[in-house]
């Protein structure tokens, strides 16, 4: 899965993220190494949360017995070069 990150320098020093592709996942850090952890902390609790609200969304429908739903994740920062406006 490929996501989208902003990445912008926070006025008081440090930066702040927001995934364009999940609505309301932000993070910041004070150095790019906490960051990037926090971003992948992020990443993955707005996604479980998501997953868990499509879960739940299944359980209301009574004609589906989804049973038990396992998933497994995980999210693998890469870094890709900024694309510049020419």
């Amino acid at each position: 899965m490929n996501l989208t990150v902003q990445i912008h320098n926070d006025e008081d020093g440090g930066f702040w993220a927001q995934v364009e592709d999940i609505p309301g996942c932000l993070t910041q850090g004070d150095t790019f190494e906490e960051l990037e952890a926090n971003l992948q902390e992020v990443i993955e609790m707005s996604l479980e949360g998501l997953i868990q609200d499509y879960v739940d969304s299944i359980k209301q429908r009574p004609e589906v017995e989804p049973g038990e739903i396992t998933w497994t994740m995980a999210v693998t920062p890469q870094r890709v070069k900024s694309k510049t406006k020419a």
